[in-house]
This record gives structure tokens, C-alpha cells and sequence, in this order.
């Protein structure tokens, strides 16, 4: 589990990404490239906890997620970027010094193509297609109140130290890998409850769901099944202190509690819901747009 003496420092901002969020693309004083995440951003501190918790238990469990960090901000740096930010804003109105959510890019995005999305087509092409059934139990598990977020790289090009999970992807000389990104909305979002609706967490492209896998689901069940309660307790413990509000810890308590509850019950949960045919785009919201075109 990361401490704060673990930790990214931002040295210069790239640009603005797309989303609620307000979140900056960023390197980082390890040359690697990262989506960073404010704690005072639009969409609240409990989105950016959730962010923090949910994608390291996914990690936990096996899923192609991205490696988070603790990232560090100095008053040097906002006062050098000032100028960054929402419709010429301060950066510094939806920042602080201290400890924020830097979030890896799989790939170097100076050498290699992020695809929000893929045509149909190209559906084929992903390696990791049932992984999309795994992560639909898993954002069940919880509560994903969003659809489900996920980028698309070349397999070859993943860089394993930014990818949690990343060994059995980059063993393909061909294909695209499924990246699971944005977990802010789990725990119903602000809310911190366990309460779904039979859409939430569904990937907006039936082809997701195509797989012929029939291990996926038992298996990933079985793996969350497995996780040990004091596994789950420390990530949630590992929530930095300076991100949550008053009453917070307490509320992250008895959010713990449930998850290690829920995490028990899942075997006895009803089939799964038919997957919506229809497809319509989904928009991505930790990286940025970028090629909507079929992959050469």
C-alpha cells in the first residue's frame, strides 16, 4: 500500500482533459505522464476517495486498471501554472499544496494512440474482451452508479509499470487491451451507498459482453470472494486524511464494512441483466479524446 512517502510530483501541465473533474494531464518528476485529479475538484472529495478505493481493489482482483499514485503539489507549482484551469480560472481556485490523485497513462501518449472508443469492427481485435464481464461484477460489487469507462491501447505498447495487471496483455504482439478507467462513481457517487440500477456500470457496446468465456464470472467472483477483510480495510484506511471532510472517516468505516459484507453475497445475487443492444459512444472522461477513426 502507497504511504506518503511514496509519491509523484508534477513538473509540468500538458493540458486540460475533458470531464466534471477538471483533471490535467501532467508529467511527473519520473518522466511518465499522468491524469491528475484534484482533491477540491467539481465533482467533490468523496469521487476522488472513490477513485482511490474502487481501482485498487480492482487492481486487487486482477483487472487492467491503472497504477494510481499519491501526487504532490507545491505552491511553486500552481503559482507557475496559474493560468490553468476551467474558462481561464485559477488553477490554484480548485487546488491546494499537498497530496492529490495522479492517475498513469497506460502508454506514452507521445508514442502511442488512446482510443476513447472502437468501431464494431474492431471489436474482434481486443484481447482482453472478457475482462468486460469480469469488471461488470465488479462495478455490481461497487455500486458503479456511471457506465463503464474504459480506453483502448495496442497490447505491445503498454508500459507495465503504469498498468496494474499488465503482464498477461503485454504478451500479445497484436491486439488492442481494454484499459477500466474512471471509478470516481462508485459507491453511488457522493452518496457512499450500495444502491443500483439494473444500467449502471454497463459498457455502451453489446460486443463487450460477446465473450465465450464462461469462467469469467465465477472467477471473478471467486477472486472477490477471497479478498481477506483486513486486505480490504487497509485500502480503505489508506484514504489520505487531508481528503476527507468532516464526518468522512466515520462514513468510510461503515462504507468498509459493507463492501467486506458485500463482497460475501455476491454468489447469491439474481443473473446479471441482459446487456442493452443499443450502442451509442462512451465518453471517457480520465484521458483525453482521441482517435474515433478504425485502428490501422
Amino acid at each position: 500500500m502507497l504511504s506518503k512517502h511514496q509519491f509523484i510530483s508534477p513538473i509540468r501541465v500538458v493540458r486540460k482533459l475533458s470531464g466534471g473533474s477538471l483533471a490535467l494531464r501532467v508529467v511527473c518528476d519520473n518522466d511518465k505522464t499522468y491524469a491528475l485529479k484534484l482533491k477540491f475538484n467539481p465533482q467533490s472529495n468523496r469521487c476522488l476517495i472513490n477513485e482511490w478505493i474502487a481501482t485498487t481493489l480492482f487492481a486487487a482482483i486482477g483487472l487492467p486498471v491503472p497504477r494510481i499514485s499519491l501526487a504532490k503539489l507545491s505552491n511553486d507549482f500552481l503559482a507557475a501554472n496559474s493560468e490553468v484551469g476551467s474558462s481561464k480560472s485559477n488553477l490554484a481556485s480548485w487546488s491546494r499544496e499537498g497530496f492529490h490523485l495522479g492517475i498513469a497513462y497506460p502508454v506514452d501518449p507521445n508514442k502511442a494512440t488512446i482510443h476513447d472508443i472502437i468501431p464494431d469492427s474492431q471489436a474482434g481485435s481486443v484481447v482482453n474482451r472478457s475482462d468486460f464481464l469480469k469488471v461488470r461484477v465488479a462495478d455490481r460489487w461497487l455500486a458503479n452508479l456511471d457506465t463503464r469507462q474504459a480506453v483502448f491501447v495496442r497490447a505491445r505498447q503498454i508500459d507495465p509499470k503504469m498498468l496494474c495487471n499488465a503482464d498477461a496483455l503485454i504478451q500479445h504482439s497484436f491486439g488492442l487491451a481494454a484499459v477500466f478507467i474512471d471509478q470516481g462513481f462508485c459507491f453511488n457517487s457522493n452518496s457512499w451507498n450500495f444502491e443500483t440500477a439494473p444500467g449502471h456500470g454497463l459498457y455502451p457496446a453489446s460486443w463487450a459482453y460477446d465473450s465465450d468465456d464462461w469462467r469469467a464470472t465465477p472467477e471473478i467472483i471467486e477472486k472477490i470472494e477471497d479478498l481477506r477483510s483486513d486486505q480490504i480495510h487497509e485500502i480503505f484506511d489508506s484514504v489520505p486524511e487531508e481528503w476527507c471532510a468532516t464526518g468522512d472517516r466515520e462514513q468510510l468505516e461503515r462504507l468498509c464494512r459493507l463492501t467486506i459484507h458485500k463482497a460475501t453475497m455476491l454468489h447469491r445475487l439474481p443473473d446479471f441483466e441482459s446487456v442493452a443492444t443499443r450502442r451509442r459512444p462512451a465518453s471517457s472522461v480520465g484521458f483525453e479524446g482521441r482517435s474515433r477513426s478504425a485502428i490501422a
